[in-house]
């Protein structure tokens, strides 16, 4: 089943008026999902991804938990039907399916996206296009002219260079006297590829090489000498390679359009366009028809001739009057009649110039803009604006270029400072002359330009909107997901703009954002599912509405657009997640002070009183509970550093350096340890809130050594011990060049760092060469660690050590040695005292007294500023968050802050994430945690303001990723 989603409209409404353009919507509910959450489904490649119109292909498309897959969704222009082949039975998860999917003969060329319905909900869309020549899907190995892979042109050869290094190879037969072209599209489509293409003959001799003729897009035009074998090579210019390095190669004796004249017309106009190129059949000319209607400003020109149709190049559409430059050559100037105009023209030879004379016939500003090189014209355009005596007013080369039409690649923009732009203000009845060249004195057909003189044109108020959020939707009952928005005002416009999504199915509300020109432009909206919610598959509009003046602009927006067109954004509504977020800030304070003192005493009472039910839920827990595989938190006696630093123990049994920062120091641990026999050792690094886990202003460490030993019966003398082999050393990361093993290597330049993985915590695992042997009932351990380094400052700040006699230890399993010695004790052979620290220890923890615990926390919080005001790299607020768990649920679940920051990030042109102005690493609650007080620490630079920010939750369960957002909450910074 294949639904063809097509393409939405932009409207504008005046009030009490229909709607200039109708939007069209799709139906409510397309389908019917299981009534349980899954994983979420993915497409991560379709071979081949060309289609043939006409034909039927059959895909095959690779990813990730396909199972169930139903339909497809298509968006883009009509012309395609599907159908999913069944997998065969399998208890394993569906990583692959094949589908047969049918392009009409007049299908349109270019892109359309594609989904999968499954039963796991709905993929993000995957791009496929459509083609005049028949597909041809590269097969590995193909790495060398020997391993080539045989093709049979005309075709469009797909792939991808893999790896660093990776060359593929393609072979096919020639006939003397055919002109063959080998187009690259890569750079152009935003694929990371450089690439570089080579043909060469039957011998191996390189008969043809090209490099970047269209930008970083190679073509070859190669006219076959003799009849033969040739074998194309396409392969990355640096050598790199990867799964954004995808390509495709139109080749064979195929039309090809070098350049077209003029470069565009008149709106309403029937323009005759001049053709030059390759393989044209004789076709020299087309006509262009110009709707009037038709409001875009560029169309693609496709040239059908004798031999198919060319390739595509933009044509721009214009309302002003237009004329050509004369024909022949000419060194005077060339009067115009009148402006405002648009003349069309081209540099036909090397050192070429063209100028043209007008009569300013009022006062004020005039525009003179070349276009050409986002027109596809080599012209690197010299624009010179002169008096009547030729003397120089004004010389421009340098315009940047405008960006991609919306939804296209970066990598589609024309280069930057490719064409001219000059704004003058003219004297009424005053004579100038403007001249046209290229700037490195070349020419050519290729050449081809529009010169605009016209007065500036006015500014109508108007906005466009930037959107960010998951791709596809996922909401789960009874819980909230997140987007984005920013919104850029044109025009002078200053008017609110709300954005939000249409329409809603039934128990599911939008939050839209609403922003005003006194407010930050970018924000963050929500949608929430009601707990009764039915789940299912619903397409939604983006929809962002304002007023300007007397009108009503609503405009339908893209959510990840890859195409030219609109598509829906797709909701998946999936079954509770095992938890939600309770409550974001303190519990409302309790009026009467002294009731307040009251439930507190209380629940500080059940905490601490043992009942013969947590001695049966200990008694349980202690069965369960594998001794063999904890890791055993060390029983610290002592801790020194060779600096005048002081190591200070903390309650979870970790140490922190205070006091003097040195450039180097070195830590000496002392520390018991319950266990007869040692295995393997635990390092971890700890960063504290905004800081960390290295004392260096940077928050990195390096660790040069770290060495252990075991001390005699009774000792605590740390020069006293028997040296420890270490066999290897690992850690969750190590910084390049600053290996976790190098501390064990004694390298006088290496060392443990963790660069720039910083502000978060750590961990190293030291692997012993054999089992160290203790005492029967434990022994002494004496630990080293230096920070000989020739990075000053570069010393562990925050630290704790754990050791274990399994060779695979439960991670989750962290005790103390106090407490582990109690559990190894027989329970009838226990002390009072030892059995009231082992009850308490359990108490700390017991499911059962949870509720308790979080209460307590809630209510000696409740005097917690909510909403948080912090001082721009002053103290910190805490932020108090509460979640509900489901029975039985008692997984790690990662909290997060996310909003605050205003626009897109320079670098990734994702949304600024919070981290922009707040020092802040997510939060991990543990199984027996609901509560948690956040820390929000502000820069000392950060954007003074109020905004929303909101708290994300996430845990995956099974396979299954559960991610619920809290409310957003204004978060002040002053």
């Amino acid at each position: 089943m294949t639904v063809d989603t097509g393409a939405f409209n932009s409207q504008r409404r005046r009030h009490g008026r229909d709607a200039r353009d109708a939007a069209a919507f799709l139906l409510l509910l397309l389908t019917t999902l299981p009534a349980f959450a899954q994983p979420v489904p993915t497409i991560k490649s379709a071979s081949p991804d060309v289609l043939q119109r006409g034909v039927t292909t059959r895909l095959t498309l690779t990813g990730d938990n396909l199972d169930g897959a139903t339909q497809t969704l298509l968006a883009g222009p009509p012309g395609l039907s599907t159908s999913i082949h069944s997998p065969a039975p399998t208890t394993q998860p569906i990583k692959s399916l094949t589908l047969d999917i049918t392009a009409s003969p007049d299908a349109q060329r270019g892109p359309r996206e594609l989904r999968l319905v499954t039963k796991n909900g709905v993929t993000k869309p995957l791009l496929l296009f459509i083609d005049d020549l028949p597909p041809i899907a590269e097969k590995e190995p193909n790495n060398s002219p020997g391993e080539a892979q045989p093709i049979t042109l005309p075709a469009v050869i797909t792939g991808k260079i893999q790896a660093e290094l990776d060359v593929d190879c393609f072979r096919f037969d020639a006939k003397k006297g055919q002109r063959l072209i080998f187009d690259v599209q890569a750079f152009r489509t935003g694929s990371k590829l450089d690439a570089s293409l080579a043909l060469f003959d039957a011998d191996g001799r390189r008969v043809a090489h090209d490099e970047d003729t269209n930008g970083l897009d190679p073509l070859i035009d190669f006219t076959v000498p003799a009849n033969g074998v040739y074998t194309l090579r396409i392969q990355d210019l640096q050598y790199k390679g990867g799964a954004d390095f995808s390509y495709r190669i139109r080749a064979g004796e195929i039309p090809y359009v070098d350049a077209i004249f003029p470069l565009g017309g008149q709106r309403g106009q029937e323009v005759a366009v001049e053709l030059k190129g390759r393989n044209l059949a004789g076709t020299k000319r087309m006509s262009m028809a110009l709707d009037p209607a038709d409001g875009s400003n560029t169309r693609q020109l496709e040239a059908p001739t004798a031999a198919g149709m060319t390739n595509s190049l933009p044509f721009a559409v214009s309302d002003l009057p237009e004329i050509s430059e004369p024909a022949g050559a000419t060194t005077k100037p060339v009067a115009l009649s009148t402006i405002p105009i648009i003349i069309n023209g081209k540099i036909g030879k090397p050192n070429e110039t063209d100028t043209y004379k007008f009569t300013a016939t009022t006062a004020g500003p005039v525009v003179l803009e070349v276009a050409a090189a986002r027109l596809g014209s080599r012209l690197d355009a010299l624009l010179t604006l002169m008096d009547d005596k030729g003397v120089i007013l004004q010389r421009n080369d340098d315009i940047a270029a405008p960006p991609p039409a919306p939804g296209a690649p970066a990598a589609a923009a024309a280069p930057a400072n490719a064409d001219a732009r000059i704004q003058f203000t003219a004297e009424k009845d005053k004579t100038y002359l403007v001249s046209i060249r290229d700037l490195t004195d070349r020419g050519g057909d290729s050449y081809g330009y529009r010169l605009s003189i016209a007065p500036p044109r006015p500014a109508t108020p108007d906005f466009d909107v930037t959107l960010r959020a998951a791709e596809p939707l996922r909401l789960n009952r009874g819980g909230r997901t997140m987007l984005w928005a920013m919104v850029n005002r044109k025009g002078g416009f200053a008017g609110d703009v709300t954005v939000s999504l249409w329409p809603l199915p039934p128990g599911v509300t939008c939050r839209p954002l609403r922003v005003s020109a006194t407010q930050p432009t970018s924000g963050l909206f929500t949608l929430t599912a009601a707990p009764d919610a039915a789940p299912g598959l619903h397409p939604l509009s983006v929809v962002a509405t304002a007023s300007v003046g007397d009108e009503v602009i609503t405009k339908t927006l893209p959510l990840d657009p890859a195409l030219h067109v609109v598509p829906q954004a797709y909701l998946t509504i999936h079954e509770p997640a095992p938890f939600k977020i309770e409550r974001i800030g303190p519990q409302p304070t309790e009026a009467d002070p002294k009731l307040a003192a009251a439930k507190i005493a209380a629940l500080e009472k059940t905490l601490n009183t043992q009942t013969p039910e947590l001695d049966a839920a200990q008694a349980k827990w202690e069965k369960t509970f594998n001794l063999a595989n904890a890791w055993e938190v060390i029983d610290i006696v002592s801790a020194k550093a060779s600096s005048n630093a002081k190591l200070v123990k903390q309650p979870d049994g970790s140490l922190r350096a205070e006091g003097r920062l040195p450039n180097t120091d070195k830590y000496t641990v002392v520390a018991r340890i319950s266990q007869s026999s040692i295995r393997a050792i635990r390092l971890e690094a700890i960063a504290d809130v905004g800081a960390g886990p290295g004392r260096a202003p940077n928050g990195n460490f390096v660790l040069s050594t770290f060495r252990v030993a075991t001390l005699p019966a009774g000792s605590t003398d740390s020069t006293a011990g028997t040296p420890l082999e270490i066999a290897s050393a690992t850690a969750d990361f190590s910084q390049a060049g600053f290996d976790v093993a190098d501390s064990i290597a004694a390298k006088s330049t290496g060392g443990w760092a963790v660069s720039p993985e910083l502000g978060k915590s750590h961990t190293a695992t030291y692997l012993l060469k054999s089992p160290a042997l203790t005492e029967s009932n434990g022994g002494t351990l004496a630990f080293t660690l230096d920070h000989a380094t020739i990075h000053l400052q570069h010393i562990l700040g925050h630290f704790r050590l754990l050791v274990t006699s399994s060779e695979k230890p439960d991670d989750n399993a962290k005790i103390s040695a106090p407490i582990l010695a109690l559990l190894k004790t027989p329970a009838e052979q226990r002390t009072k005292e030892q059995k009231e620290s082992l009850a308490a220890f359990y108490r700390a923890l017991a499911p059962e007294l949870a509720k308790a615990r979080e209460e307590l926390a809630a209510l000696k919080s409740s005097g917690t500023p909510f909403p948080p005001v912090v001082t721009a790299g002053g103290a910190a607020a805490k932020l108090d968050i509460l979640l509900a768990r489901s029975p039985n649920f008692t997984g790690d679940i990662t909290l997060t802050v996310e909003g605050y920051s205003a626009g897109l990030d320079d670098k990734s042109t994702d949304p600024a994430p919070f981290t922009k102005n707040f020092d802040f690493t997510p939060i991990t609650l543990k199984p027996n945690q609901s509560s948690m007080a956040l820390d929000l620490r502000s820069k000392p630079t950060a954007e003074k303001g109020t905004r929303d920010a909101i708290v994300r939750a996430e845990v995956t369960v099974g396979g299954a990723k559960y991610v619920i957002y809290s409310q957003p909450f204004p978060l002040t910074v002053k």
